[in-house]
């Protein structure tokens, strides 16, 4: 079995969950997730390079501190799921529909999400509708996933991120299921 270390990005907060074979998951949140982010500090439309560059700072200081006591981390499969990164996922396939089988397992590489990044932030809310794979009503957050996204992988230093299209529920199910057997 392989380590993983997934996350979560949500609307206030951002789960770290580093999962070892033969270990209990140690969890961490930090404070920020798309909402907070916009609220906090995305306040021009588009977000201003200051905006965008304290986002940053605030995102990599957090998740810094999130994963100190993780131990090596490096080794494990890096894992995002939820909303921002499926949207991403999305957009870098262009897909015109959303497509669970094809979202799910993708590998979404930092270069991509970098241009992603770029793309959508560099663009008003409004200019950001009709974006290939962008779901209808992203369009107010995705800026703000999208730099937290980038800038975790920039401070964990991670190339790839697996992508999931599961989620809380499926996991409740799946470890029910388990502890049965």
């Amino acid at each position: 079995m392989t380590d993983v270390l997934a996350f979560d990005i949500g609307g206030g907060s951002t789960e770290f969950i580093i999962d070892r074979f033969g270990e209990n998951p140690v969890v961490r949140s930090i404070d920020i997730g798309v909402v907070r982010l916009c609220e906090r500090l995305l306040h021009h439309d588009p977000p201003t390079e200051e905006e965008v560059h304290q986002a940053q700072e605030w995102v990599a200081r957090e998740t810094k501190a999130a994963v100190a006591d993780m131990g090596n981390y490096h080794t494990a499969t890096f894992v995002g799921t939820a909303g921002t990164i499926t949207s991403l996922a999305a957009m870098a396939q262009k897909l015109p529909t959303y497509e669970p089988a094809r979202i799910h397992n993708y590998r979404l590489q930092f270069d991509t999400i970098q241009e992603l990044e770029q793309t959508i932030i560099s663009r008003k809310k409004a200019d950001r509708v009709g974006l290939p794979g962008l779901e209808k009503d992203r369009e107010e957050v995705v800026a703000a996933g999208a730099i937290i996204i980038r800038t975790i992988m920039e401070t964990l230093s991670e190339n790839e991120c697996l992508v999931s299209d599961l989620g809380l529920r499926e996991g409740v199910l799946l470890n029910l299921v388990l502890s049965l057997c």
